[in-house]
């Protein structure tokens, strides 16, 4: 996490930063899992996920944190039904497959709502 925020989040800096090949995206699914976490102990608000994460308020990187957990969270509500609820375990890291579920269960149930 230091990593990513020291490079304001930026995957493949991050990547050469802690020593893995140029484009290994070995780094990369981990950020998707970050956010599922942050917005799960945030009772799911995308601002407060957004600081827990970023570790901060101040510039340009809580707003950048911010529209990539609403992308997340998009391709969640848009993948939750059916068949296409699967991809989005694809490549995330085994240890948020937790808070994926809940984030599916949480956004199924506010669409109902």
């Amino acid at each position: 996490m230091a990593m990513l925020r020291a490079n304001g989040f930026k995957m493949e800096s991050s990547e050469i930063a802690l020593g893995f090949k140029q484009g290994s995206r070995t780094l990369s699914h981990h950020p998707g899992g970050m956010s599922l976490k942050a917005l799960y102990h945030s009772d799911w608000d995308v601002g407060q996920a957004a600081f827990l994460i970023a570790g901060h308020n101040d510039g340009a990187t809580p707003a950048l944190v911010r529209r990539k957990i609403e992308r997340y969270q998009q391709g969640i509500m848009t993948k939750s039904e059916g068949a296409n609820q699967k991809s989005l375990f694809t490549n995330l890291p085994k240890a948020y497959h937790e808070f994926l579920h809940r984030a599916i269960v949480y956004y199924q149930e506010w669409s109902a709502a």
